[in-house]
């Protein structure tokens, strides 16, 4: 029980159900018959034999007009009937599953539909089924996945602790981006709270891992988390109030003040403190179903500074050879993490260098080149304090070099490797 939907080429050219943004309907180059035609109506067939019901269908009209109508892309049928579903289910309640608009999201001509894919749009209609909660998640992942700039852009600030995330987080706080969202209402710290919370472990996708409680269901995390970028998303698409330069990011971590901590890798202390570092798999597998675009910026410095920030400033470890081991087992997982995921790094941020943060820059609102921007970075930015070799000697002394020297070929891999994946994307 779902309208019937006539294509006709006066349908709108633009359309947007979330606000009054207005976003280019695809075009379509190909031009075929359209099968199978059953009364002109094209249909399914189930496994049993049985007919499903007529999803697009074209209304009775002169036999030339209707020879007109039926000779139009294949894709145009797809994206056609896939917004039939849309508006069917703002009326009945059921939803497009995620798994069917994550697989043709994006393509302007769809060449290869499937007749099982065809099925299962059927049986959404049927069973109400589905995973996607509101008309505008349907359509923002149609319509929106064509170009990442229709998306809206969640970072992920991946770097060892030590590596400068609490600069990042003064950035954000004076930014654009934050201003922005601000006066939106939208509510980014849910996002951080179900990654890592020390509040209450358990509740946390990263930070579950070190919880003893017997009842924690990580997938239900995960279905919070996809629920949290939905409605950021929601938010962000539906407001009137413009949005910063192209570009723009919401971080999802390195911000105070949440319980979260900066998510580095590691993140705060405890007799489980390897084990508490970020799993990009599990993030990045939200994003995917929340239908948001998710990136990373890997972050590192130089492995003395690290070591002054987290072994001598900070005392975070017992010793130096435990600290070194754990920062260079989390080096191997963040060089994991980049070779698995190379399409999502957005940038590689050298700290001791004050050029390539720019990239960061821009993804938080600024004008790399603007006035603005230059003077905050001046108030901020730092040189080093460990360029001499006297200062290296006393910090890393002769019989804690053998343990140190694993850490700073690690940092320079993991530098080399993110300008490497950064390069070949």
């Amino acid at each position: 029980h779902h309208p019937t939907c006539i294509y006709s080429p006066s349908l709108p050219k633009k359309y947007d159900s979330t606000n009054s943004k207005q976003m280019q309907r695809p075009s379509y180059d190909e031009d075929i018959e359209a099968k199978p035609l059953v009364n002109g109506a094209l249909t399914s067939t189930s496994s049993n034999g049985k007919q499903l019901p007529e999803i697009i269908s074209v209304s009775k009209m002169p036999a030339t007009k209707q020879q007109t109508h039926r000779k139009f892309s294949l894709a145009t049928i797809i994206i056609t009937g896939i917004f039939c579903f849309v508006a069917g289910s703002f009326f009945v309640g059921f939803s497009v599953p995620a798994s069917l608009l994550s697989k043709y999201s994006g393509q302007t001509e769809v060449k290869d539909f499937k007749r099982e894919d065809l099925k299962i749009l059927n049986n959404a209609a049927k069973t109400k089924s589905g995973v996607a909660k509101t008309t505008n998640n349907i359509v923002s992942t149609v319509y929106g996945a064509k170009e990442d700039g229709n998306r809206t852009k969640f970072l992920f600030l991946m770097g060892t602790e030590g590596s400068g995330h609490h600069l990042f987080d003064v950035m954000f706080k004076s930014s654009p981006v934050k201003k922005f969202l601000e006066k939106v209402g939208a509510d980014y710290h849910s996002i951080s709270k179900l990654l890592y919370y020390n509040g209450n472990p358990a509740s946390g996708l990263f930070s579950s891992v070190i919880s003893n409680d017997k009842h924690v269901n990580g997938s239900k995390i995960s279905r919070k988390l996809v629920d949290s970028l939905r409605e950021v998303d929601r938010k962000v698409r539906s407001s009137s109030i413009p949005p910063p330069s192209a570009g723009w990011f919401i971080p999802m971590n390195s911000i105070k003040g949440n319980k979260t901590g900066m998510m580095s890798y590691p993140n705060y202390g405890s007799a489980t403190k390897a084990l508490q570092y970020p799993d990009l798999d599990a993030l990045y597998a939200a994003c995917t179903e929340a239908g948001v675009v998710c990136k990373h910026v890997v972050l590192y410095r130089d492995a003395y500074e690290v070591v002054n920030s987290t072994m001598v400033h900070r005392n975070i470890y017992g010793n130096f050879r435990q600290g070194a081991k754990t920062l260079n087992s989390m080096l191997s997982v963040i060089a994991m993490e980049l070779l698995k995921f190379p399409d999502q790094t957005a940038a590689c941020w050298n700290f001791n260098d004050g050029t390539t943060v720019s990239a960061v820059a821009r993804m938080l609102g600024w004008d790399p080149d603007g006035i603005v921007w230059k003077e905050l970075w001046g108030n901020l930015y730092k040189p080093s304090t460990m360029s001499t070799k006297k200062q290296r000697d006393e910090l890393v002394p002769d019989q804690e070099k053998v343990y140190f020297s694993a850490l700073l070929s690690s940092f320079q891999e993991v530098a080399d490797l993110c300008e490497k994946v950064l390069g070949d994307g």
